[in-house]
């Protein structure tokens, strides 16, 4: 596509910097509304076929013509058509559209970006080209005292000579940069006014979107938004949402994603690779009315990124007038690695484990291998692999738990011993110790150890909200779970686990309200309808329990075996024990060949009264390292073998007697 800019009615479009204007004013626009309105304004006055426009704005995808549809009727609302007015873009009734506005095409103006420091902000500004950078000669970039001592910026003797991992280093960086950046102002030939950023304490930091057509992957703008996450959830006083829930929000309206992530800012920012030079551009915009705070961008060749880093992330808390104790400022500004392999296999391995799936964590395990071998000190790489063990272990799928959890401990010690603050190594610790090793009282130190290291991490919150559900601290942790939905409203597992201290307390009616709830925001969580289906089997309503189970069967398949067993346990608690025998027949035989999970087969057969063949799963549990063995102390399910001499001897050796 050009880079030219273009002007319609009150609209001015930068095709480079990917920005609407609409009397001055910045309009937003998806990444894919903005490719749309390209596309028509290249292919102005002449009518584009529906199937035209679709292989031009999903090359690579089969896509319906709804999502044309969709797409275009977006784009013009942004451009404030009302419905069933054509001034911008008509319908061709049968065929597809034409762009009917009358077009100027402003040719592109080369220009270089110098970075300059101010009081309270830094800002950028445009400067012409001469003929020599034309040319691709050497070009000095012009010195001033206001310029930051540790910025460095150059153009290569040759755009050829920089290599692709040069070049994905300098993606890197620059993101990393922006990530911190959030409080610069955009200085351009067109002068606007910086808006006051008192009262924001909540931020999204959305995917980065790419900008390049060739570029296919979408894991540096993905992985790296997480880099920003990291370092600026070390502020207590900035609510940081995490990576996990803002994916989703990668095509999202940024206005759309922060109302719905609940907060007060979003960042949104793009990458752009023309030849060898990379452009940046980011943006603050404030959510309760649209208007943009702070912008940056920078198209330049950068070369000490990580220093460039430094020093802007210090800005950013001076500008937005954030106060930092003495250890927040140092975290903030930390280098977790210098080295551009191992940032670039780190991000991808994030990227893939955010998937939350086989694949995507197997993918992940070697990303971050791959960085460990690169940089062998990089201690967040080296977190993140734990966790990635930790996911293996709670499913069941590819390791085993007694395979997974001594590799991922040794990753999170090693990484502790790199850097003894890092609270993801302590979080992943904590569910360490008390789902597997069983060691409670160690467990609770590390937990609140991360909790201590970085107050808004979610994940840690939810983790220790749950460890205190099991040890029967059922008010305490309903305090710590929904601190954990306040820092992450959107998480899908903070959810599943809002009911868990309400159910294990006997408090059922609560229980099956909360996940009634949260199955209105989220239908399609199965776990949601699981953790229900187990409520209304405690209190007696069969019919509804069964119904939830017969759903997820259908609708899961990773759920099938699951719910076998705890449909039989639905049957027997309701006094049915012929068709509980019925059920537990039939799960036995569609087992074969499959992992059966002990814990959920011994509360069938508890529940049965068969207390032989539940001691025997339980048993098989407890070797197994199964992480639910921690529940066994407060789960109001094996009411039917707590008489026994059996299940206090499994309490004992589970560390949960006293």
């Amino acid at each position: 596509m050009s880079n030219a800019s273009y002007e319609f009615g009150s609209f001015r479009v930068d095709a480079a910097r990917r920005t609407l204007l609409c009397d001055e004013q910045p309009v937003t626009l998806t990444p894919k509304n903005m490719e749309t309105l390209l596309v028509f304004l290249e292919n102005r006055g002449r009518v584009m076929e529906k199937d035209e426009l679709m292989n031009l704005l999903w090359p690579d995808s089969a896509v319906e013509e709804n999502n044309l549809t969709q797409n275009i009727s977006a784009l013009r609302k942004a451009l404030g058509e009302r419905p069933n007015e054509q001034r911008y873009i008509k319908t061709i009734p049968g065929r597809g559209y034409r762009f009917v506005a009358e077009v100027r095409e402003i040719p592109e103006e080369p220009a270089e970006m110098i970075v300059r420091q101010s009081t309270m902000s830094v800002v950028v500004e445009e400067e012409e080209h001469d003929e020599k950078l034309r040319s691709g000669e050497v070009v000095k970039r012009p010195s001033a005292p206001e310029v930051v001592d540790s910025v460095r910026s150059v153009t290569a003797s040759s755009p050829h000579s920089f290599s692709r991992s040069m070049r994905v280093l300098l993606i890197v960086g620059l993101l990393a940069v922006v990530g911190t950046g959030i409080t610069f102002w955009l200085k351009t030939k067109q002068s606007t006014t910086e808006q006051p950023a008192a009262g924001i304490k909540s931020l999204a930091v959305l995917p980065f979107k790419s900008l390049s057509p060739q570029n296919t992957e979408d894991y540096l703008g993905a992985g790296l938004a997480d880099v920003m996450i990291t370092r600026l959830s070390n502020v207590s006083t900035l609510a940081v949402r995490p990576t996990n829930s803002v994916l989703r929000f990668a095509e999202h309206d940024p206005l759309q994603a922060g109302r719905e992530l609940q907060v007060d800012s979003v960042l949104d920012g793009s990458i752009q690779q023309v030849g060898d030079r990379v452009r940046v551009t980011v943006r603050l915009v404030r959510i309760a009315d649209g208007q943009p705070l702070w912008a940056y961008q920078c198209d330049q060749l950068c070369t000490d990124v990580f220093t460039l880093q430094d020093t802007i992330s210090t800005k950013v808390t001076e500008a937005l007038a954030l106060k930092l104790t003495g250890d927040e400022r140092r975290r903030l500004t930390q280098r977790y690695t210098g080295n551009q392999a191992a940032w670039e296999a780190y991000a991808k391995g994030r990227y893939y484990s955010n998937r939350a799936s086989t694949e995507g964590y197997d993918k992940a395990l070697e990303s971050f291998q791959q960085a460990i071998q690169a940089d062998p000190n990089f201690a967040l790489a080296y977190a993140a692999l734990a966790d990635a063990y930790v996911w293996f272990a709670g499913t069941g799928t590819s390791l085993t738990p007694r395979e997974a959890i001594p590799k991922a401990k040794k990753a999170a010690q090693q990484a502790l011993a790199l850097d003894e603050e890092l609270a993801e190594a302590h979080a992943s610790l904590g569910v360490m110790y008390y789902a597997y090793d069983w060691q409670f009282a160690a467990a609770e130190q590390e937990l609140l150890r991360a909790i201590a290291l970085s107050p808004g991490l979610a994940d840690s919150r939810m983790r220790y909200g749950r460890y205190l559900a099991l040890m029967g601290r059922f008010d305490e942790s309903i305090d710590e779970l929904q601190r954990a939905a306040e820092l992450d409203p959107l998480s899908p597992l903070i959810r599943t686990e809002a009911g868990l201290p309400y159910f294990l307390a006997g408090r059922y009616d609560e229980a099956a309200a909360l996940n009634v709830g949260m199955l209105e925001i989220d239908p399609n969580l199965p776990q949601l309808r699981v953790n229900l289906a187990i409520t209304y089997a405690e209190q007696g309503q069969l019919a509804k329990a069964l119904d939830e189970f017969e759903l997820v069967r259908q609708t899961d398949a990773g759920f099938k075996l699951d719910m076998g067993w705890l449909m039989a346990y639905a049957y027997a608690k309701a006094g049915d024990h012929a068709a509980a025998e019925r059920t537990l027949k039939q799960t036995l035989n569609e087992a074969k060949g499959h992992y059966i999970y002990p814990y959920d087969a011994a509360l069938a057969y508890g529940a049965l009264g068969e207390k032989d063949q539940a001691f025997a799963w339980l048993e098989k549990a407890y070797q197994e390292r199964i992480d639910q063995m921690a529940w066994l102390k407060v789960d109001p399910r094996f009411k039917p073998l707590r008489d026994d001499q059996r299940f206090g001897d499994l309490l004992r050796r589970v560390g949960l007697s006293r």
